[in-house]
């Protein structure tokens, strides 16, 4: 970013504030309601998400591109992506289904095309690969030893360059998964970012004249950055919340239950409830003026609407009787013969999961109907002279694949036959019904076509990566399944490409059919260190 670049966005965000007349400092995090235990309201009832009855696009809004064309979007959500385009800090919501992810794509890629530096965070690795992004503590170069750090020496101690970077020039940081982010956490991530883009601001200007504007972004929430968070908090939690104080970094001690239950600073600094530890309760967030949006139209199972009524019940926590009588009658179907077959099971571990899937899978292959073997060789590597202590990572499970691996979402391997209810594990394209969590049969299996693939590729991988991937998985016989989603037309499920993002040292890779893998062949799942 040019010096020119670096002032002109400075002095927008100081001209325009923080959305708020509420600063917060970095010795003045804590609410003052937060040093005492008191009852506090839980998520329901917290969080108040708001939707204009018309979805009216924001005046500076008005003239800026809309998102790319293989990303649809309906009314509701292009009004959230306006939002954003206007420099709005939004936080949006809504139920499994309501194509959170969908607005997040868009909306970054529609910001980087106007020249926006934008990243994309979540709280854990896993969330972090789903939205091709990095976890909060990737992009703050921390460690989980960061926590036990007082917050004025974690403002000020030597940072690497690539999360300075990224501090210091980010324009746009988007924050996924938002309920599984600790209120003390984002309290950090603002301090941490607000000091150090005062620090280039005064450096830049001067020690005389740059004070009185790295004072007033030193004010700022996330040091005048927009910030876009998404999430359900009627999901995941925070995991592990306040373990350390923020103020001081000693491990904060459990409060009697005679005095009430939670946490204490050994330094009184604060004492928090177990209530407090939602990132809306932090003064970051207040601090941050978002505007929020419920997203409400359904895509997932939107004929059925009995269905998604009982699952908003659960998910509100207001479910009768009736719902649960509904979902565990197994006459329930009696009009349909055969339906409940088709039901999908949950099972509480992967290997209860596999078990079952083998079965079914036996049954199928008694009919002799085609079918599609895969294997996955994951790669590693690493420089081990400049990076010993990664060595570890080098460790293989019983099938070859890398154990560092082997909690990633993607089965290693698959075995495909015509007649085998598959679900889609990620969004490949709403508008087609192509979305997470959508159902179908493998009805066939054919070779993609060149233009299918290139056309495919260019939208997933970069650079030499095309050729490597098709060099690796024999793109020549590549074989895809057909799908049937539905009552809708048979889709071919193309290869992909995603990174799969680790620790902060590390990037992995794992090249992947998202459905198949060639049969005889090895998909590739690699690990690059990064310098």
């Amino acid at each position: 970013m040019s010096l020119a670049g670096f002032f002109r966005r400075t002095y927008r965000a100081l001209l325009s504030g923080p959305q708020s007349k509420q600063h917060v400092f970095a010795q003045d995090l804590l609410d003052a309601n937060e040093t005492h235990i008191k009852p506090s309201l839980e998520p329901a009832s917290c969080v108040q998400p708001v939707r204009s009855s018309a979805y009216k696009t924001p005046h500076a809004a008005k003239n800026f591109p809309s998102p790319s064309p293989d990303i649809a979007l309906n009314d509701e959500q292009q009004h959230v992506v306006n939002l954003i385009l206007a420099g709005r800090n939004v936080f949006y919501t809504g139920a499994a289904g309501t194509g959170k992810s969908a607005v997040l794509h868009a909306a970054a890629k529609t910001l980087r095309s106007i020249g926006k530096y934008v990243i994309v965070t979540a709280p854990t690795g896993k969330a972090a690969f789903n939205v091709n992004g990095m976890t909060t503590w990737a992009f703050a170069g921390w460690t989980p030893e960061a926590y036990s750090y007082p917050l004025q020496t974690l403002c000020k101690q030597a940072m690497s360059a690539k999360p300075k970077h990224r501090m210091d020039n980010v324009d746009v940081l988007i924050i996924d998964e938002v309920s599984m982010v600790e209120n003390h956490h984002l309290a950090r991530l603002s301090a941490v970012m607000a000091h150090h883009r005062a620090k280039k601001i005064k450096d830049i200007l001067g020690k005389d004249s740059g004070e009185s504007v790295a004072h007033k972004i030193r004010c700022m929430p996330f040091g005048g950055c927009q910030v876009i968070v998404v999430g359900d908090f009627f999901q995941l939690p925070p995991v592990l919340p306040f373990q350390n104080c923020i103020m001081c970094g000693e491990r904060l001690k459990e409060i009697s239950q005679n005095t009430g239950s939670g946490v204490s600073c050994p330094h009184n600094h604060g004492k928090w409830s177990s209530t407090q530890k939602w990132a809306f309760k932090s003064r970051a967030w207040k601090s941050s003026n978002f505007t929020n949006i419920e997203l409400k139209t359904v895509f997932r199972q939107k004929e059925d609407t009995l269905f998604l009524s009982i699952l908003n019940r659960f998910r509100l926590g207001t479910f009768t009787k009736a719902d649960v009588d509904i979902l565990v009658d197994p006459n329930r179907d009696a009009n349909r013969p055969g339906a409940l077959k088709q039901a999908t099971r949950l099972f509480p571990t992967k290997a209860e999961v596999s078990y079952f899937n083998n079965l079914k899978l036996q049954e199928l292959l008694k009919e002799m109907k085609p079918t599609i073997r895969s294997y996955s060789f994951d790669k590693f590597r690493c420089h081990f002279e400049t990076y010993p202590h990664l060595k570890p990572l080098k460790k293989r499970l019983a099938d070859g694949t890398l154990h560092a691996l082997k909690d990633h979402r993607y089965e290693p391997n698959l075995h495909l036959t015509v007649g085998m209810p598959v679900i889609l594990l990620a969004n490949l394209d709403i508008s087609s019904g192509l979305f997470n969590g959508a159902h179908g049969t493998i009805v066939d299996f054919c070779k993609p076509t060149e233009h299918q693939l290139s056309r495919h590729y260019s939208r997933s991988l970069e650079g030499n990566q095309v050729s490597e991937f098709i060099e690796e998985v024999d793109g020549e016989n590549l074989m895809a399944p057909v799908v049937r989603f539905g009552s809708g037309e048979p889709q071919i499920i193309l290869p992909d490409c995603l990174p799969v993002p680790l620790v902060h040292e590390l990037e992995a890779k794992k090249y992947r059919i998202r459905n198949l893998r060639h049969p005889n062949k090895r998909s590739v799942r690699t690990m690059e260190s990064k310098t």
